[in-house]
């Protein structure tokens, strides 16, 4: 990048728009970075250069210019407006028997499982709101298009000097889902934290009543998470009455 001379984020959109991409902007490095304590690492993606300010592109157009009006994501707030969020979040019940509850939802795999034909839809409505022909709406068919490689140093792909590359374990087209690092803002977001007031019942004892509604509530997710072929991971959804979570940080009440 530091090489160019001139850098024309318009002329690269354009490109895209007209549906003509060049096939050496058609590549996806998969390159392991964070194991969070666990033995597989999650590969985040690499691409080149046009096609990254592509995505930059789209994401800053949402954060600037449609984000602001979506109250409930925190992804384009400050950390002091998050802050802030939460603090509000954590103020008690003022109602007798009223009590309030956090419910942590973490999806499995959220980004890989997402597919061109629910987001496309949105895309197409974004393609509307900004007068664009194609460009919000092509995310996923580029990744269709291009070849994924992973990336590392001891284990090169087979084939690697054949045109067309031969699939492999390490080597593949036609990829249906989405990626990790890429376009978190049009659609691969991470995860969701709802929050609920629950009136208890007289008659009911309020830790067993909230409990079983906790249950409730994360089966009721989980099932309209599956209609958009996401997975709930029920060990890693979290439930509280005082405490909430976000990134490393933790607001009590």
């Amino acid at each position: 990048m530091l090489s160019r001379k001139d850098i024309s984020i318009q002329k690269i959109v354009d490109i895209i728009e007209s549906g003509q991409m060049p096939t050496d902007w058609l590549t996806v490095s998969l390159y392991p970075k964070e194991r969070e304590f666990k033995l597989a690492a999650r590969t985040f993606s690499m691409m080149v250069f046009e096609t990254r300010v592509y995505l930059i592109c789209l994401e800053s157009n949402l954060s600037d210019m449609v984000y602001p009006y979506i109250r409930q994501q925190t992804m384009t707030q400050t950390k002091n407006e998050i802050i802030q969020c939460y603090g509000t979040l954590t103020k008690p019940a003022t109602r007798d028997r009223v009590h309030r509850l956090f419910l942590e939802i973490d999806l499995s795999r959220r980004n890989l499982k997402w597919r061109d034909l629910l987001i496309r839809q949105i895309g197409e409505d974004l393609n509307d709101m900004f007068g664009m022909n194609i460009a919000f709406s092509m995310v996923h068919e580029i990744f269709k298009k291009c070849l994924i490689v992973v990336r590392h140093n001891q284990y090169p792909p087979s084939g690697l000097n054949i045109s067309p590359p031969p699939e492999s374990d390490l080597l593949w087209y036609n990829h249906e889902g989405g990626f990790e690092g890429i376009d978190r803002t049009l659609g691969q977001g991470d995860n969701q934290v709802i929050l609920a007031y629950i009136s208890v019942p007289p008659s009911e004892e309020p830790a067993t009543y909230i409990k079983q509604l906790t249950v409730d509530i994360t089966r009721e997710v989980a099932k309209s998470c599956e209609l958009v072929v996401q997975d709930t991971i029920p060990h890693e959804c979290l439930e509280s009455t005082s405490v909430i979570t976000y990134s490393n940080v933790m607001v009590m009440s």
